[in-house]
């Protein structure tokens, strides 16, 4: 992992810390001396712990190699249901992993397995200003022996649509089962995100509106998906 990925990664979990603290911590005091005692930990705890995993050799990235022909094909529907709501780009990724963790080596001294993952940009294409359609590969990736222990096989775990709207960004993820059952999910967002100024997360939303204090402040992206027969 390059310097440049530690930082990217401190930033994100930086922004989740703040988050769920501005959420769940309503006095104002306490909530800052927190994040500061939290930021701390996070900067110091996070390059720390993924340049030991490196020493100790934990840092195998094999050369994973796009499906040339892949066949199984998947057409997502993602629907703003307020058309006032706009956003200034969206940009779609696809998440993989290997399920067979037998076919990665085991990471000296914890003796733990460190299975391979990948992310890959999905096509994307506008339907209206409210509606993108987003395709995705289950089979994108190739299954191979990368290790010498065995074929890797990949699985496609979750695509999500990033949206973005003056330099903040609003994720829509739906998982691979959800995906092959055809399952239509409803997310629920907060339109106080629409109105802040404040850029340092990305709003992931919920599946269940309960958890947001202002029931009648929200509004939802569906998303849906088929399966395209070749």
């Amino acid at each position: 992992m390059r310097s440049t990925d530690y930082a990217r990664l401190a930033k994100r979990v930086l922004a989740f810390v703040d988050k769920a603290v501005t959420r769940y911590v309503p006095i104002a005091p306490r909530r800052s001396v927190l994040k500061g005692l939290l930021r701390r930990f996070v900067q110091v705890t996070v390059p720390g712990l993924f340049l030991s995993l490196a020493a100790c050799g934990g840092n195998v990235e094999p050369n994973i190699h796009l499906n040339p022909d892949p066949s199984m094909r998947y057409e997502i529907t993602y629907t703003v249901d307020d058309p006032s709501v706009a956003f200034d780009s969206v940009e779609a990724i696809g998440s993989y992993q290997v399920t067979n963790e037998a076919c990665a080596p085991r990471v000296p001294v914890s003796g733990v397995r460190k299975v391979p993952n990948k992310v890959i940009p999905l096509t994307t294409r506008p339907i209206d200003r409210s509606t993108y359609q987003v395709t995705a590969y289950p089979d994108a990736l190739l299954d191979e022996d990368y290790f010498g222990h065995g074929v890797c096989h990949w699985a496609l775990t979750a695509t999500t649509l990033v949206w973005k709207r003056q330099g903040k960004e609003l994720t829509s993820s739906l998982i691979s089962k959800d995906m092959f059952e055809g399952r239509h999910i409803l997310i629920y967002y907060p339109r106080s995100w629409l109105r802040s100024k404040e850029t340092g997360f990305a709003e992931g939303g919920s599946i269940t509106p309960s958890i947001y204090p202002n029931r009648d402040d929200l509004f939802t992206i569906s998303v849906v998906a088929r399966e395209v027969r070749q």
